[in-house]
């Protein structure tokens, strides 16, 4: 069993480190290429950290608002199935309870992420206006 163990561990590193060996033959073997160097696989929007993780997180909201509303939805249903049974309605809540602090958690992180984004906006306006005032005086 031990072995078979080995041999199963001894394959999936080798399955998971053969691709980065590949980019780094890729890489080293054009090294005197000039356009040589790595490209952004992304959009040419997503210049930095902060522009991807927003997108990324723009994609989550965007995913999980329909999911939201079908667990709503089929909450509901768990009501209506319940037919005032206490152990069946005990069900149906705990459904809607942690459906709605998903959806608090998911549509929170997100104001929490614009609000962060516009209040670092606005000090780096408030830093370049100052400069500009500080040039001229």
């Amino acid at each position: 069993m031990k072995s078979i163990k080995k041999i199963y561990f001894s394959i999936v590193a080798v399955m998971l480190f053969l691709p980065t060996s590949n980019v780094f033959a890729d890489i080293f073997l054009r090294r005197n290429d000039s356009s040589s160097s790595l490209q952004n696989p992304l959009k040419d929007g997503y210049t930095s950290i902060p522009d991807f993780l927003r997108a990324l997180l723009d994609v989550v909201v965007t995913i999980a608002i329909p999911i939201i509303v079908i667990m709503i939805i089929y909450s509901g249903f768990l009501f209506i199935k319940a037919q005032g049974k206490p152990e069946d309605l005990i069900t149906a809540r705990k459904a809607l309870m942690w459906t709605l602090i998903g959806a608090a958690v998911i549509l929170g992180a997100s104001l929490l992420s614009y609000a962060i984004q516009g209040t670092v906006d606005e000090i780096k306006r408030d830093v370049v206006q100052s400069s500009y005032v500080i040039e001229l005086t």
